[in-house]
């Protein structure tokens, strides 16, 4: 059977008069005219999920039946194993700091690695970033 867009039927004048075909709720075939196709689409009719649809009219209830359940993940993101979408929580950032300062950072500022530091005295900045260590120590110039 082939499918018949709105751009291969001729003039709005002939629509009404030619003889369409569509698959009615019950999975009939059934000829009718436009307007009865136009009121069949205008009347929401809900697609069983089972169907291609979600069984929903509304945006926001189409996306609450095709994701997991909601409540109670507050926080959590919307992640997959590659099988199924399950809510899972982001891990904790590491924790870091971004400082400015004059002079050298090593053996003066204690940070957590990660960490930036800006040394803006001189011409020009320079970038420090702690990579190892704990206390004031582990600071790298880049």
């Amino acid at each position: 059977m082939a499918t018949i867009l709105p751009n291969d039927i001729g003039s709005a004048d002939a629509l009404e008069t030619e003889q369409h075909f569509f698959v009615n709720q019950s999975g009939l075939l059934k000829q009718d005219t436009l307007a009865s196709l136009i009121a069949l689409i205008q009347s929401n009719i809900l697609v069983p999920v089972a169907s291609g649809g979600t069984g929903v009219t509304t945006a926001e209830e189409a996306l609450a039946s095709l994701l997991p359940a909601q409540a109670g993940q507050e926080g959590k993101v919307l992640g997959t194993d590659g099988t199924a979408a399950a809510w899972v929580a982001l891990p904790e950032a590491p924790p870091m700091a971004l400082l400015t300062g004059t002079g050298l950072p090593e053996g003066v500022v204690t940070s957590p690695v990660g960490s930036l530091y800006v040394d803006t005295t001189g011409v020009g900045a320079v970038l420090w970033v702690k990579e190892s260590g704990t206390g004031s120590t582990g600071w790298a110039n880049k």
